[in-house]
């Protein structure tokens, strides 16, 4: 962890807001850097899914010897044969699969017999063969379909990885405004203990000349106590909340650098763009999964299914007793060549592997069909009660400040009051009771306001929007 003290007290907190520092903090933290990588891995499941359908090359290498038993009397002779093959090949998944071969062999036929050999002299020759083919499935389209399973998939992927991301940007800025909540406790409590604390002294003096009871003394003393028991029991919430943003952007805070931190309401019209719905990433990659399955479940249809082959290959060849004149010759104009159509028809007879993985296929999609309907509810539940407790919020913000107003104002009287010996202290301690309580009271509202701003935001698909645009 690097150690950083922020040193925004030489700028304007308008020029500078720490909010600005620590959301830049995060957004080069490697945190967010180790989400951010799964895009690339994303990309690149997506490229060795389509790579099946790329060009490949093949070599292969034969030594035989044969003396296999054949229609052709000169074919049942013993032959020792050496043959090496090179084939470029590209399987579409559309236009079917083309490939072009070159292979050249060399045979041994010192066994043959005498009247076999009439067009070669020696006991070696050599042959040089071309070749060209072509193959279409007419009805088998499992390889269309696993095409678009492969592009459907990667929408999947990249929602999920939106996902991520966007839960990450909520999950920061519910710790910072957590920790917000806690610094902005802790002065409140400081202010709160500073003003007890003259209290006693104040109260003391009192005693002393006869104005106050000795009671009055501990009452004070008593509630200086409780507000440093306060700020004992809020800096431990504190010191966790802060360790959080600490650990996620790698910036420790120190205590002088809290009072930087600051809470202004901001109108619900400030964040116009967090009442418009729009699509939601969870929901769109249910309806995206529930595409995966149903394409999954034709492709494996397919490849249950009834095939028709076409095969087109053309092949020229030329053997003779060089090795370079059969090369050459299997690329001229001989007559030396093969074509070949052929149709084949296959029926697959096996259904026991067909039926369970359609099974689960099916009973995924029905899953995959009620989490989405029951997601869909949930969010529109939930968009409603944001929605309804964003305005109440709003307005109990107003309220409280009004509060804060007029507690004020009844504390700095009853003050009065008591020190012309009108109000009794117990009604003093009431009426800074009510004025502390107004004030923690409107810090905890800022806190559910933004809380459901973000949590609205998050929702639909705004959350990177919101932070980007928020301030202190």
């Amino acid at each position: 962890m690097k150690y950083i003290t922020i040193i925004l007290a030489l700028f304007s907190t308008q020029a500078l807001a720490v909010y600005k520092n620590i959301y830049a903090g995060y957004q080069d933290s490697d945190r967010l850097k180790a989400i951010k990588l799964n895009k690339q891995i994303i990309d690149l499941d997506k490229k060795i899914d389509e790579g099946k359908y790329n060009w490949a090359l093949t070599t292969t290498y034969a030594d035989s010897n044969s003396f296999l038993k054949s229609l052709y009397s000169f074919s049942s002779q013993q032959t020792l044969s050496r043959n090496v093959e090179l084939e470029i090949s590209r399987p579409t998944y559309k236009y079917g699969t083309f490939s072009v071969s070159h292979e050249q062999g060399a045979y041994d036929i010192s066994n043959w017999s005498s009247s076999s050999l009439s067009s070669f002299s020696g006991d070696e020759v050599y042959e040089s063969k071309n070749s060209i083919s072509y193959t279409y499935d007419f009805l088998n389209k499992s390889t269309q379909t696993d095409w678009s399973l492969i592009q459907q998939q990667d929408q999947v992927n990249n929602l999920g990885y939106d996902i991520k991301v966007n839960q990450d940007h909520y999950d920061f800025f519910v710790a910072y405004i957590d920790a917000k909540l806690r610094i902005m406790l802790n002065r409140l409590y400081k202010e709160f203990a500073a003003k007890s604390k003259q209290r006693v002294r104040i109260t003391a003096k009192r005693v002393r000349d006869g104005l106050s009871r000795s009671v009055e003394l501990d009452q004070a003393q008593l509630n200086l106590l409780t507000q440093e028991e306060t700020i004992l029991r809020n800096k431990s919430q504190l010191r966790e909340k802060v360790s959080i943003i600490e650990e996620i952007i790698g910036i420790t805070f120190k205590e002088e650098d809290y009072k930087l931190v600051n809470w202004n309401y901001k109108s619900i019209d400030e964040y116009s763009f967090v009442k418009e719905i729009s699509k939601n990433l969870e929901v769109e990659q249910l309806k995206n999964s529930q595409l995966v399955n149903e394409l999954a479940l034709k492709k494996l249809k397919y490849q249950s299914g009834h095939s028709l082959n076409l095969g087109l290959s053309y092949t020229k060849n030329a053997v003779e007793d060089n090795r370079e004149d059969a090369l050459s010759d299997s690329w001229g104009a001989s007559v030396n060549d093969e074509k070949i159509i052929s149709l084949s028809y296959s029926i697959p007879l096996g259904e026991s592997s067909y039926k369970y993985q359609k099974q689960k296929i099916l009973e995924l999609k029905n899953k995959n069909s009620l989490d989405l309907k029951n997601r869909v509810g949930e969010i529109e539940v939930q968009r409603k009660v944001l929605h309804e407790n964003i305005l109440r919020f709003d307005e109990g913000i107003k309220i409280l400040n009004n509060k804060i107003r007029f507690a004020k104002s009844a504390l700095n009287k009853t003050q009065t009051l008591y020190n012309r010996g009108q109000a009794s202290f117990e009604e003093l301690l009431r009426a800074e009771e009510a004025f502390i309580n107004a004030e923690i009271g409107l810090m905890n509202m800022y806190w559910q306001y933004e809380y459901s701003i973000a949590s609205l935001s998050y929702l639909n698909g705004n959350i990177i929007q919101l932070l980007d645009g928020y301030r202190d």
